[in-house]
């Protein structure tokens, strides 16, 4: 959906290939890890259409970004209220990540493209605090083409992003050793074992819904539902002054 008076531009090829590679790798594996156990994530909702764009999906209604203090790419204090009044697309990954992270942050950067104007904003929350420095992410962020106006990539204490993953939202946090990384450097560090699916978040902070990178039809049922979330937060902030 376009809200300007000229298209987005293309994207890139190297995002198209980035999608399929990602698609193929994560083809038949978890796509969704609850604390508690191993649980398919719900099917992508049409929109939001029948509960309304701003009200949580069956299931997920007590899911809530929770107050928490972090830094952002330019190390700067960021908090909870990055989140407040505002529709924001959420993922969280970790820059050393070869598995499902480039195809999330392809699609992020989709979204990114599409979504101009409409005042969706961006998030990215890294579960590598360790690696991921502010200027880490700041590099990793503008290498590939983030509007940093619009996108905010956080890291941080490595107990305050565990507390937000497991305790708040309920999802698996967690080392994979049968999978390690090579860093840059030569050393080796373990996999991490977290979200993969894309959260929208609404402007009281509630998980709206979660909805699969990989698959093209969730990504506009995504893209369709944070335009209208968007659209009505903003008339009805606009109806409250």
């Amino acid at each position: 959906m376009s809200h300007s008076d000229s298209p987005p531009p293309p994207f890139p090829r190297w995002i198209l290939a980035m999608l399929a590679v990602t698609a193929l790798i994560v083809l038949g594996s978890a796509v969704m890890v609850m604390k508690g156990g191993r649980r398919a994530a719900p099917a992508p909702p049409a929109a939001g259409a029948s509960r309304g764009p701003l009200v949580p999906d069956e299931g997920l209604e007590a899911l809530q970004i929770p107050t928490f203090s972090l830094v952002d790419q330019n190390g700067k204090p960021v908090d909870h209220s990055v989140f407040d009044g505002r529709v924001t697309i959420l993922d969280f990954s970790f820059t050393n990540c070869p598995f499902v992270c480039p195809g999330m942050t392809a699609a992020m950067l989709m979204l990114q493209s599409e979504l101009v104007g409409t005042g969706v904003r961006f998030a990215s929350i890294s579960v590598d605090p360790k690696n991921d420095t502010p200027e880490a992410i700041r590099a990793h962020a503008d290498a590939r083409g983030v509007d940093h106006e619009r996108w905010t990539w956080m890291t941080g204490d490595e107990a305050e992003i565990r507390r937000i993953v497991s305790q708040s939202l309920m999802f698996e946090l967690q080392d994979d050793p049968t999978r390690p990384i090579t860093l840059p450097d030569g050393s080796v560090m373990n996999n991490i074992i977290h979200p993969s699916r894309l959260f929208l978040v609404g402007p009281d902070r509630r998980v709206l819904a979660l909805y699969a990178f990989n698959d093209p039809d969730a990504i506009a049922a995504l893209r369709e539902r944070a335009t209208a979330a968007a659209r009505l937060s903003a008339s009805l902030g606009a109806g409250r002054r």
